[in-house]
């Protein structure tokens, strides 16, 4: 039967309603194959049947970690997310706001602004961890689990708490490595700080090449392009991205000799000539630079166009 019902939700609506329609539900009235049959429709997006399941059976749609949530974000079912979230027993927030890590990994822009309005996501308790932090009598360590409420307030703060671990980190990056705009701009405006985790989001943008996001997070002032020694610029380097690292290039004040070498040397690695004679033409970068050795790479890798440079 559960097989059946599977092949009926792929567009036999009147099949599922026959089944569960308020006399029939006893055709099917183990637990675990009504769980597996919602979490299908959830992940269809199917709200018509998602409805009546709830309606006329005793199911609790937080079952499995709230799974049916967790899917209806990744598929980016808005309609049916909005749905969930009038039950009382869906949590939004639930294994550290994974449902806004799912959403953000695949560009759902509309499920991430809903969820970034959620106070149970987004509730900004920075005052409360700052309160904790300023304990007359010392006993708040923030490098110790020895406080409940002060790990309840920075596991469901904001993004200023991101020093102790602020959950909505994640979703930045993942969406400045997959190249979602829409949603790194939706982030920032809620202030997630784009210089979490030494810089990730911008190495992330440069390594995979997204322009639009590069641009974007250096116009915010906390964005540091110097982290770890300019990774952001040898990313870039390493993968071939050109424009990339011309937008980098035109920071102001850039210290030539913290990335100069490391640059060459990722892009002669690669193969990537148009890539070092950008480099080539930055004053400061010696291509003879201990022992020429991004030459040597390139000879040894056979890259003539990189040996021609």
């Amino acid at each position: 039967m559960t097989h059946g019902m599977f092949v009926a939700l792929e567009g036999h609506d009147e099949i599922v309603e026959y089944i569960w329609g308020s006399k029939n539900g006893s055709l099917l009235d183990c637990e675990a194959h009504l769980n597996a049959v919602v979490k299908h429709a959830c992940f269809l997006n199917n709200v018509k049947i998602v409805k009546l399941m709830l309606k006329n059976i005793s199911l609790d749609p937080g079952f499995d970690d709230q799974v049916c949530w967790r899917v209806t974000c990744q598929t980016g079912g808005i309609a049916l997310a909005k749905f969930l979230l009038q039950d009382e027993r869906v949590d939004p927030s639930v294994l550290e706001n994974a449902a806004l890590l799912l959403a953000a990994k695949r560009g759902h822009v509309s499920i991430v602004k809903m969820l970034m309005n959620d106070q149970r996501v987004n509730p900004g308790s920075i005052e409360i961890v700052r309160l904790l932090l300023q304990d007359p009598t010392q006993r708040i360590d923030p490098a110790l689990n020895n406080s409940l409420a002060f790990f309840l307030a920075v596991t469901s703060g904001s993004a200023e708490t991101r020093e102790y671990g602020d959950p909505r980190v994640d979703p930045l990056l993942q969406a400045s490595k997959k190249g979602f705009t829409d949603v790194v701009n939706l982030l920032l405006k809620h202030n997630v700080d784009p210089s979490a985790r030494s810089n990730q989001a911008l190495r992330f943008a440069a390594e995979a090449g997204n322009l639009d996001i590069v641009d974007c997070l250096l116009r915010d002032e906390r964005v540091d392009l110097s982290a770890e020694q300019y990774q952001a610029i040898v990313a870039a380097c390493q993968n071939g991205h050109v424009n990339v690292l011309k937008n980098l290039l035109q920071t102001r004040h850039l210290d030539i000799r913290a990335f100069g070498e490391r640059a060459l040397t990722a892009a002669s690695k690669f193969g990537h000539a148009d890539v070092i004679q950008i480099l080539l033409d930055v004053p400061g970068i010696d291509p003879c630079c201990n022992h020429a050795i991004a030459l040597g790479i390139a000879v040894r890798l056979n890259y003539l166009e990189v040996v021609k440079r």
